[in-house]
């Protein structure tokens, strides 16, 4: 993309870097437009990651499955065999099902046969490598399923936070690289004020105002599949860095309260939810170059 100079050198650069919205040499958008525009996603802004509770595929059954026709899974061939013996009279579907009930199953192998997929022969597998499953001639009448990743079916989610820029601005960042799916994430980390349902976000990386729904402590969101998404919208307090205080810092009112957090977004988290916290103080601790830091 041009207009993506890499500091001053003149080279090619990358997406944190773009402070004007660069255009593709075709005149049309470039997708980079919201990392220039929303500081929120800047390469700056801390970083969170955000647990996920639970997910719920729109689809189940075959198109949940990533599904390698004419190959073949079993001990020394891409995975380790659950059964020995295989289940018979089963369709695909049924196949699947066995391996959704089985939380140490993560393939199956599927054998139709003659029948046309009305009866056939499934056997289940665990620790599935598609890349090393048996491809040879021999392997061509079978039908390996691989079950998608069960937690939050391999979403990602991070709580970006621009805190020393002006406004303090936010988002949370949705990565969900597998099939569709509605994803519940846990923001018990933000603020209380956030949480009362009258913050509506917008996803910033859409080319029109899309809302989303309004935050919640669990709150559930619909994803595409491999979709990527940026809730934000709303602040989280500037957390202005101040000189000249960096040792035996004493508050006025003598309030004071060490964080749970090992992070710097964890303590000024903390700080936002309690209610005497006006500002944040981060002890310097000298560490010798190479050496291992002390103990908290």
């Amino acid at each position: 993309w041009e207009g993506c100079d890499y500091w001053s050198h003149g080279g090619l650069g990358a997406w944190w870097n773009v402070t004007n919205d660069p255009v593709a040499s075709d005149g049309s958008e470039s997708p980079l437009w919201a990392f220039s525009k929303h500081r929120a996603l800047n390469r700056l802004a801390l970083r969170t990651k955000l647990t996920i509770k639970n997910s719920s595929q729109h689809a189940k059954g075959p198109t949940a499955y990533a599904e390698y026709t004419h190959q073949n899974c079993y001990n020394g061939h891409g995975g380790v065999e659950i059964d020995i013996n295989a289940a018979h009279g089963l369709t695909s579907e049924q196949c699947m099902a066995r391996c959704d009930a089985d939380p140490s199953c993560s393939c199956v192998t599927y054998y139709a046969g003659a029948s046309d997929d009305v009866q056939g022969d499934c056997w289940k597998r665990s620790t599935c490598q598609p890349a090393d499953f048996d491809k040879s001639a021999g392997a061509a009448p079978f039908t390996v399923y691989v079950k998608p990743p069960s937690e939050g079916g391999g979403a990602l989610v991070y709580l970006k936070h621009d805190a020393m820029g002006p406004a303090g601005d936010a988002c949370v960042m949705v990565f969900n690289p597998g099939v569709a799916q509605n994803i519940t994430i846990d923001l018990t980390l933000l603020p209380a004020s956030l949480l009362d349902g009258a913050t509506v976000p917008i996803d910033l990386l859409a080319s029109q105002v899309c809302s989303g729904p309004p935050l919640a402590q669990s709150w559930t969101i619909e994803m595409g599949a491999t979709e990527v998404k940026a809730f934000g919208g709303f602040s989280l307090s500037s957390f202005a860095p101040r000189l000249g205080k960096k040792a035996d810092c004493i508050p006025d009112d003598s309030f004071s309260k060490a964080v749970t957090g090992s992070t710097l977004q964890s303590c000024f988290l903390e700080c936002l939810n309690e209610a005497r916290c006006a500002n944040v103080f981060v002890e310097y601790i000298d560490i010798v170059y190479m050496e291992k830091p002390p103990p908290e």
